[in-house]
Formats: C-alpha cells, structure tokens, sequence
C-alpha cells in the first residue's frame, strides 16, 4: 500500500489605510504558500525484469507568492496577482542501463478579480432586530461576482522538448451569495448565530489541441456561458459547473455539501465538517477579565476539518487536517 499526503504552509500580512479618523478605504495584503503533494515512495524496475533496481519519490511541489489590493467604493472591488515556482518530479525510470529522473520546473502566474455587492450595507444598513435594551440580531446580506485567470506560462519540459506539454490553463467565473444573522450584546462580543452562503462556479481548460497533438490557447473565458453554466448550472464537454452550500453555526461548526457536472463528470458530490474554537473562544473572552486569556482567545483559532471529494464513488477521497492560525495583529 501506498500513502500519499498533503501539506501546506502559509503566512499573510496586510495593511488598511482606513481609519476611524478617515484615511483611503484601500487595503493591501501579501502572502507567500508552499504546497506540496506526496505521492509516497515507488520501485524503479528494469526494463527486462521486474527485480527492484532502486526506489523513488514522486512529488508535486509549488511556493507562491501573492499581492493583492481591496477598494471600498459603494461596492467592494478586489484585485489580486501570484507568481507560482513548481518543481514536479514523477520519478525515476530505466533507460540505457542507466536510471533518469523526471523532473519539471518552471514559474506560473494567476490573476483574478472579484466584486462584492454589500446589499444590506446600500440598502438597510441601520435595520436590526431588538432582542431587549442590550441586545440585537443584524442580518447581513451580500453578493459577489469573480473570475480569475490561472496557470499562465510557458510550457512543461521533462527530459524531451518534442514531448513538451501546456500548463493547465483555466478560466473560473463564479458568484456567490452569503447571509449571516449577527448577535450584537453590550456584555458580549459580536457573535454570528448563522452563515450561510451558496457558490457556483464554471471552470473551462483554455486548452484545445488538433489531431497531430498540437496545442492552442483559447481566449480567457474559454468555453464559458453565463446562462447556461451559471443560471442554468449545467456542464458540457468542456465545462465543468460546481455549486456548493456552506452553514456555519455559532462560529463553531461548519458544514459543507456541492455538486459537480461536466467534462465526463456525472454529479460528482462533496461533503465536508469542520469544528473551530473561535466561536467558544468568544464566549470565553466574554464571560472572563483575564488579560492572558483574552488576548489568547481573540487571537488564536484552531480548527479541525474533514473532506469527502468523489463521494460514494470508487474515487471517493477523504481528506482531513487541522489548523492554526493567529490573527488580529496589529501595528
């Protein structure tokens, strides 16, 4: 049996040049990722008998580096760009009594943007629901439209250019729809009971290749039909459609379900739980004047997440991880 495993590392910083005071409602943020795939370790064989001649190590890896700037204007307009180094290396093999390694490595570049249209904030920004003198729900509703652009670059060379082959370019466009009910209490702090939110999304391979194995780029929304992939959610042949529905409850349990279709794919489900400590962490900062403990509980989440991609199917994928995070720094 072989294992396989996923491990990602990440950190983020941003700066907002709004104040309370006023300022520029612009917000720059920058992050760095590294990704990395396992795929677990594998015999190299010889051509002519099946007796080990060595292992190997098959991974995919990538380090990014992204920035990106937010505009609050009415609307909410986001813009973002990364740089991606990869280094895929598939292994090894047999080859004039001697072994090679298959070994890639290039730069990537994606793009995106996305606006955000904050309904309850243009249209009944002051309504809320009084629970008594001190307490209230506020709902909150929004929507957002997104495309980006990825995998831009030259090609992937292995060991023979003649084989050479296209990065994955894609296009994505997408909305989403969120609603949460916000609890508002003199004696807690903000406290969200719900949120909800539903994605849909269209994704094309801007790729078309002819029957002597060449390749063109299509241009950079592909195949994609608002009506039909978006409204309709139907995938074809070249598109594939994923919708999803997120609820979060008490900032505590998050609960995931979607669908997918398209491009060989038949309703492909997902489904996925998570657990956070900072809805709990809330409460506590609330219920307790404890400097140490405050300052733990309003900066540091933990969570616990697990996935199930190709849902009751002979692909069906578990995955599941924890994560840390410290936030709320300021300077």
């Amino acid at each position: 049996m072989v294992e396989s495993n996923i491990s990602n590392q990440w950190v983020s910083v941003g700066y907002n040049f709004k104040t309370e005071e006023g300022g520029l409602p612009l917000s720059i943020g920058l992050g760095y990722l590294e990704n990395k795939f396992d795929y677990g370790k594998f015999v190299v064989t010889g051509s002519d008998r099946p007796e080990p001649i060595g292992e190997y190590n098959p991974y995919e890896q990538f380090k990014s580096i992204s920035i990106g700037a937010s505009y609050d204007y009415y609307l909410l307009f986001n813009l973002g760009f990364s740089i991606k180094m990869y280094k895929s290396k598939l292994g090894k093999y047999f080859v004039d009594n001697r072994i090679e390694e298959s070994i890639a490595t290039g730069t990537a570049f994606d793009l995106g943007l996305m606006v955000t249209t904050p309904i309850t904030k243009l249209v009944f920004n002051d309504y809320k629901i009084n629970l008594n003198t001190n307490s209230s729900l506020k709902p909150n509703f929004d929507f957002t439209l997104g495309y980006s652009l990825s995998n831009l670059g030259k090609e992937v060379i292995y060991s023979d250019p003649a084989q050479a082959d296209p990065l994955p370019r894609m296009a994505r466009l997408g909305y989403s729809f969120n609603f949460s009910l916000e609890f508002s209490n003199t004696k807690v702090e903000k406290f969200s009971f719900i949120d909800y939110s539903f994605t849909a999304e269209s994704d094309d391979f801007l790729i078309n290749r002819n029957t002597t194995g060449k390749y063109e780029y299509q241009n950079p929304f592909g195949g994609i039909k608002p009506v039909k992939h978006l409204i309709e959610l139907k995938g074809d042949d070249y598109v594939i459609v994923h919708k999803g529905h997120i609820l979060r409850l008490f900032e505590t349990l998050t609960l995931v379900s979607g669908r997918f279709n398209g491009r060989g794919y038949d309703h492909r489900k997902t489904s996925g739980i998570g657990v956070s400590s900072e809805g709990l962490f809330k409460l506590l900062n609330s219920a307790f004047d404890v400097p140490g403990l405050n300052y733990f509980t309003k900066h540091f989440v933990c969570e616990y997440y697990e996935t199930i991609i190709f849902k009751e199917s002979i692909l069906e994928t578990r995955m599941n991880g924890i994560v840390l995070s410290y936030k709320g720094f300021f300077f």
